[in-house]
């Protein structure tokens, strides 16, 4: 859907497969077994590698089996295709109907919103679920797709923490991510600047009072 696999293979062939990790996601219209297989193939010919680190399932698709598309993943990770299994936008019920539909393998990953201004994860059990399956939630849009800042209320707020940090605002709410267990950022820019400062953000260690602070703004 992104047509960036291409992009990728290009931007890393000249690095050490060892030391890059690959992500990249199936389309729900494929879920079925054979689809699933064939998607794979396809991927892994359009970025030139021989496997994919994480290979996640877009969105749920009702309409399939869950059942058959996980078949599907675990003979992909037999195969020696892929190394983790991941799901993507799925909620703490459909993540627990793909967990069960294995018979090898766990789920590793979680692609979710996430930030914070956008917690529906945490009200509707799917961050508890993860967390007690030790599913690692990768958060999407953590700056809210750049709307984060057009909330008086949160920037200032942010602003005043990021003071006692020698940070930016978008720093501070990518560490208030960080800071929770089990989670990850994957802020997009094309900017280099702002590359480098989202990287940096890691280096930023909150205390628990500002992380409650932030946890509390709606």
């Amino acid at each position: 859907m992104y047509e960036t696999e291409d992009i990728v293979a290009e931007a890393i062939k000249d690095y050490n497969r060892d030391d890059i990790f690959i992500a990249t996601k199936i389309w729900p219209d494929h879920f079925h077994y054979n689809d699933v297989i064939n998607a794979c193939n396809e991927s892994l010919a359009r970025l030139k590698t021989d496997h994919i680190d994480l290979y996640q399932l877009h969105w749920p698709n009702h309409s399939i089996d869950i059942e058959e598309t996980m078949s599907a993943m675990e003979k992909l990770k037999d195969d020696g295709k892929i190394d983790l299994i991941g799901v993507s936008n799925f909620n703490a019920t459909e993540c627990q109907e793909a967990s069960y539909a294995m018979k090898r393998y766990a789920i590793s990953t979680n692609q979710l919103k996430y930030n914070v201004l956008s917690k529906e994860i945490e009200f509707d059990g799917t961050y508890d679920y993860c967390m007690r399956h030790d599913i690692s939630i990768i958060a999407y849009s953590p700056l809210n797709k750049g709307l984060l800042f057009n909330d008086r209320k949160t920037l200032k707020f942010l602003e005043e923490i990021s003071i006692k940090y020698g940070a930016t605002p978008a720093q501070i709410a990518l560490a208030w991510l960080l800071y929770h267990n089990n989670v990850m950022a994957i802020p997009k820019s094309i900017n280099i600047e702002h590359l480098q400062e989202n990287i940096n953000a890691v280096d930023i260690k909150l205390k628990a009072e500002d992380y409650l602070g932030i946890s509390k703004l709606i």
